[in-house]
């Protein structure tokens, strides 16, 4: 495979898994598109609130993310913003909101009136400080999708 191919190619969930695990998000990239796009707003970004103090930042949010990475397609990729630092909030907390805002999101987007969490695979992290769009507000990747097409898969959710 070519270089330009393996900048093209988007990142299925085992590479995903691994990336996150190991801590080596600089292999996560973006289409061409969407990283002018992001480039093209770092900027603007400048000028915005940067600040956790900040009462203008909601205290958490759950989006999609706007500039998402290359992912493949049965993936989510969304983001959960919040004015506290993480470091601050215990694992078993920030798992446990984590997978609401899935389960909840998941059965929106799919028009579900019921789903088990049992039936996805979610892997979060935070990015590090050099990797981050706006290093003074807390943000995680949370990357998702559904495994009942998976037979090897058992549901798990990894957090780093």
């Amino acid at each position: 495979m070519t270089s330009l191919e393996e900048k093209s190619k988007p990142a299925n969930w085992n590479e995903i898994k691994e990336w996150a695990e190991k801590k080596t998000t600089e292999y996560f990239k973006r289409s061409a598109e969407v990283d002018k796009a992001y480039n093209e707003t770092l900027k603007e970004r400048e000028s915005l609130i940067n600040d956790e103090n900040d009462e203008k930042i909601p205290i958490e949010l759950f989006i999609p993310n706007r500039f998402p990475y290359l992912i493949e397609a049965d993936i989510y990729h969304y983001l959960l913003w919040h004015r506290k630092q993480f470091k601050d909030i215990s694992q078993d907390t920030l798992n446990q909101t984590v997978s609401q805002y899935v389960l909840a999101e998941h059965k929106k987007l799919n028009n579900l009136s019921s789903f088990s969490l049992q039936h996805l695979d979610i892997i979060w992290f935070e990015n590090p400080l050099h990797r981050r769009s706006y290093p003074g507000i807390s943000h995680l990747q949370i990357f998702w999708k559904d495994n009942r097409n998976l037979p090897l898969s058992s549901s798990s959710t990894v957090s780093l």
